[in-house]
């Protein structure tokens, strides 16, 4: 047995509740801001194709979907953002921040390049040769200098 019952704000419907027309239209006017000028308040709406729609013609300026920081929020089936499957935009995301970290890498290394061109870092045979050749420097009393390059 279903009843229904007028509460003080409220209907309350004991059991399921059926809709026979496509909308339901939620609208409270202490609610709405004065630049929605949208009259229809279309919350849900039956569409074409036996989709649900929330937020049908943007009726409303935004949808809030709130879950419980444990639970969260679980979408099952294909998502999409503007038409877009979100798993191919996850792909191209990480594709992207691969080509930035592999773009870095060319990148300084480029800069090390002309920074041994222009004479701001000494070259790798340089290095290896005083490392190689630091004790008979050292005894020889000839100072190697320390190159210390400091960018702003």
């Amino acid at each position: 047995m279903t009843d229904i019952k007028l509460e003080s704000d409220f209907v309350a419907v004991e059991g399921s509740l059926k809709i026979l027309g496509p909308d339901l239209k939620i609208s409270a006017e202490n609610r709405k801001v004065s630049s929605n000028r949208q009259t229809y308040r279309r919350a849900l709406v039956h569409g074409n194709g036996d989709r649900l729609i929330v937020n049908f013609h943007d009726d409303y300026l935004g949808v809030e979907i709130n879950g419980r920081r444990n639970e969260g929020i679980q979408l099952n089936g294909n998502v999409s953002v503007n038409g877009t499957d979100i798993l191919d935009i996850i792909n191209g995301l990480q594709e992207a921040v691969g080509n930035l970290m592999e773009n870095q890498e060319t990148l300084a290394e480029r800069i090390k390049e002309l920074e041994i061109k222009a004479g701001l870092r000494p070259t790798k045979q340089l290095e290896s040769w005083i490392t190689a050749n630091r004790k008979l420097l050292t005894k020889t009393k000839i100072r190697i200098p320390t190159i210390d390059i400091t960018r702003s």
